[in-house]
């Protein structure tokens, strides 16, 4: 049995896959356009429009980044690996 590498522990743990700031940008977009249809909608308003938008901005961006870190991990999972000697 051999030890993981730096970049074998990254891919199992999803690091470098998620991003606050991508996320933030990802909820700051969805509340800007939330408060757009919500001040166009009748009876909504901007307000719950911008929480609505934010939310479900925020929630596509981690079913994004949880699916993305997904198939990159099961796609190298698959490969074959070469030993020497």
């Amino acid at each position: 049995m051999r030890a993981l590498t730096i970049t074998e522990i990254e891919q199992v743990s999803g690091a470098g896959e998620f991003s606050y700031a991508e996320l933030a940008g990802a909820v700051a977009g969805g509340a800007v356009g939330g408060a757009m249809m919500g001040s166009l909608a009748a009876g909504v308003g901007a307000a719950p429009g911008a929480l609505a938008g934010g939310l479900v901005g925020g929630a596509t961006y981690t079913a994004a980044s949880l699916t993305s870190s997904f198939f990159s991990s099961s796609s190298g999972a698959t490969g074959s690996s070469s030993s020497s000697g």
